[in-house]
């Protein structure tokens, strides 16, 4: 089971980006992955984080203060990251 498009809406609390977008909270709106990310696998939402499974890769953002994210750093990304070091 997969999505077609590289494009997910989400809502909810955007504290720490878990949302994967800047800009208005609270409101549902769109996050655009790369166009290259080709299907969507699985999303997976924590309280403050989000990761997706998709075919070029696992993408992540939000809170990363415990390396959640699954990055080099314990820096927070409000914008979707592609993890390098994990392969789909």
């Amino acid at each position: 089971m997969g999505w077609q498009s590289c494009q997910l809406i989400s809502f909810g609390r955007n504290e720490f980006g878990a949302l994967g977008r800047r800009g208005p909270t609270h409101q549902p709106a769109a996050v655009e992955l790369p166009p290259t990310c080709g299907r969507v696998r699985r999303v997976v939402a924590g309280d403050e984080h989000t990761l997706v499974e998709a075919d070029a890769g696992v993408y992540a953002w939000g809170l990363n203060s415990h390396g959640q994210l699954g990055l080099d750093s314990e820096v927070n990304d409000l914008e979707y990251v592609r993890n390098p070091q994990v392969a789909a």
